[in-house]
């Protein structure tokens, strides 16, 4: 499974705007901000906010 795509999706689905830098994505919303961080199987590594 590819955690990078799902966690896009869902937080879309949320109304988050989604940026990406390199293995980062970076989502906000409202003043809210939420970071993962994924290997290079697009796996999670870390997720903070």
């Amino acid at each position: 499974m590819n955690h990078k795509i799902a966690l896009q999706w869902y937080l879309e689905e949320k109304g988050y705007k989604i940026s990406e830098q390199g293995a980062l994505l970076i989502a906000t919303k409202n003043g809210d901000r939420i970071t993962a961080e994924f290997d290079e199987l697009s796996r999670l590594t870390n997720l903070n906010g």
